[in-house]
């Protein structure tokens, strides 16, 4: 996966050839990205905040995230994005030095 123009991100699927994929979801240039342990997940993240959960399948976004600053306020950049080992919950930290699991 490489990032486009900062906010889009190309992704190749495997080792398949042939023209990649671009993903829109984020206003400002993605920051982290990952895959869930089972491969059926791309969770990107970036500098407006957001946090967008994707079908690796077909690229539908399944969930949104918008992370705030401390107390409620600005939206914060995502720096990092992780999946917990089963899957089942996220990760993420932020340059106001906070990590939160969703």
């Amino acid at each position: 996966a490489e990032s486009v123009d900062g906010s889009a991100l190309r992704a190749w699927a495997g080792m398949q050839r042939g023209f990649p994929t671009t993903l829109f979801g984020h206003e400002a240039p993605v920051s982290a990205a990952a895959f869930s342990p089972n491969a059926e997940l791309l969770l990107t993240a970036s500098r407006d905040g957001t946090i967008v959960l994707r079908s690796w399948r077909n690229m539908v976004i399944l969930r949104k995230w918008i992370h705030r600053g401390g107390h409620g306020g600005d939206h914060e950049p995502v720096t990092s994005v992780a999946f917990s080992p089963d899957g089942k919950r996220i990760v993420t930290a932020s340059w106001d030095h906070t990590a939160r699991v969703w």
